[in-house]
């Protein structure tokens, strides 16, 4: 069986993207985002673990990063894990840093809405429709049917919106 290095990440984002957003000397940007995952286990004092897990985005997904995402958004994340060697300057041993190499990431909950632009959103998304409210149904009232049971509500199939 092939290795896959692959990582998928849910959990708040704990620091301001936008601090951490640097533009390297030919132009790329770059950000790090530090991400709190709760563990499913808890500890002996019945408490949740969360751990902590640096992502780093390059290019353009580094400044949609920027300009979607703050502090406090829950978000999915998915890419790699990686490492660094880093010797500390006071001529220290040198160290492994592992972090995500994020490829892909999708706000799940957005904990800042009105402190964004007016939707929440840049304005590069602002104009697309939404499917959801564009699209009038007519099964906002369940339909009564006439059968053993008459105090039941049933929605035809007809009347369910396309998915």
């Amino acid at each position: 069986m092939p290795a896959n290095n692959t990582v998928i990440f849910i959990g708040r984002v704990g620091s301001d993207v936008s601090s951490d957003f640097r533009t390297t000397g030919n132009g790329t940007s770059f950000c790090k985002v530090s991400l709190a995952v709760d563990s499913l286990k808890r500890d002996d004092r019945g408490e949740k673990t969360t751990f902590w897990y640096t992502i780093e985005y390059w290019g353009k997904k580094a400044e949609l990063m920027r300009d979607m995402v703050s502090k406090g958004d829950l978000i999915s994340i998915s890419g790699s894990m990686s490492q660094k060697q880093y010797t500390p300057k006071d001529g220290g041993q040198a160290r492994m840093f592992h972090f995500v190499s994020g490829s892909d990431f999708q706000i799940l909950q957005s904990k800042n809405k009105g402190q964004r632009q007016s939707s929440g959103q840049p304005s590069y998304a602002q104009n697309k429709p939404s499917t959801a409210s564009s699209y009038k149904s007519n099964a906002t009232q369940p339909l009564k049917k006439e059968n053993d049971y008459e105090d039941e509500f049933y929605l035809d199939d007809d009347e369910l919106p396309p998915f």
